[in-house]
């Protein structure tokens, strides 16, 4: 799932890698790989992740398997993550890190 803030002249520099998401061909994590590069040329931690998690390794795979343009011919781009953050997945497992949520939850629900 996307939360981010950008332009539109850079939605529509990445929109072919961001597409692969909602054609179901790649994961968030495999588009941050794409777009960032982060690990993607070093083969000893390609293969660490095969060894050791093979659930990391997974990303690597669809990454590739997908996104192979981006990575050999696209831009390089930074992805920041602000902290603290300034959005949140609104499900209990994907809560973003560093707030009191049932605090804020709390206060919201008193202010109603």
């Amino acid at each position: 799932m996307f939360n981010f803030l950008t332009t539109k002249k850079t939605l529509q520099k990445t929109k072919n890698v961001l597409n692969l998401y909602t054609k179901g061909k790649a994961r968030d994590t495999s588009i941050f790989l794409a777009l960032t590069k982060i690990r993607l040329f070093n083969p000893f931690i390609i293969i660490k992740f095969y060894i050791k998690k093979r659930e990391i390794f997974r990303f690597f795979k669809m990454t590739w398997g997908h996104a192979w343009k981006q990575i050999l011919f696209g831009k390089k781009r930074k992805v920041w993550c602000p902290k603290p953050t300034i959005a949140t997945h609104m499900e209990s497992t994907f809560l973003a890190p560093d707030l009191d949520w049932q605090s804020i939850f709390k206060q919201e629900i008193n202010n109603m």
